[in-house]
């Protein structure tokens, strides 16, 4: 999920589009999910589909 999310992000002075920044809250939620779930929630996330 982090390579994810810095794939979107190319350098912090280039804004994302609002696409990819909906992208990047969608993945950065899901990250803190399974932060807070451990194993399990991790287990979950990785069957979730790509959007």
């Amino acid at each position: 999920m982090n390579a994810q999310i810095r794939a979107l992000w190319s350098h912090p002075a280039v804004p994302l589009t609002r696409e990819q920044r909906a992208e990047h809250e969608r993945l950065c939620a899901e990250l803190r999910q399974v932060e807070r779930g451990g194993a399990a929630a991790a287990d979950s996330a990785r069957m979730l589909p790509a959007a």
